[in-house]
């Protein structure tokens, strides 16, 4: 794989990608996204590293279109990227932790060396990691005429 291929795609998901363990459920799952409106920019990457796109045009003007790799999928993706990360590269960290080897998006575990606490602490670590930062904005001052 050429090395500007896998620069541009760490910069892709360091820029317009989510690195995330969600719950379903009584289960965790795990995914790498990519969003972008710009249609063609995901054809290119999945082309050359795989993947699912889907349209989101819930209430949009213009389409979402979303690059997704789920489970051991991500893991790969996240293999060839994880030292050109920036932004993104404890989530990367995390998400690698938590799947265990051979296993799918079902069952993201490493049972052998995560306890159950364990990996919830993981899932709160990476929930707390994609939680938007709040702004707290103050009231206006009001300016004095000299």
């Amino acid at each position: 794989m050429e090395d500007w291929k896998l620069g541009y795609l760490a910069g892709m998901i360091d820029g317009e990608g989510c690195i995330s363990i969600s719950r379903s459920g009584t289960s965790l799952n795990c995914s790498v996204t990519v969003s972008n409106t710009y249609l063609p920019v995901l054809e290119f990457l999945q082309k050359e590293f795989g993947g699912n796109i889907h349209t989101d045009r819930s209430g949009r003007i213009t389409p979402a279109h979303i690059l997704r790799w789920s489970g051991n999928k991500g893991k790969g993706i996240l293999t060839l990227v994880s030292g050109k990360l920036i932004i993104k590269k404890e989530r990367a960290e995390l998400y690698l932790l938590f799947l265990l080897p051979g296993k799918g998006s079902r069952k993201p575990y490493r049972d052998e060396i995560l306890q159950i606490r364990e990996r919830e602490d993981v899932y709160l670590k990476m929930k707390e990691l994609n939680r938007r930062p709040t702004i707290e904005c103050s009231e206006p001052k009001e300016i004095s005429e000299s």
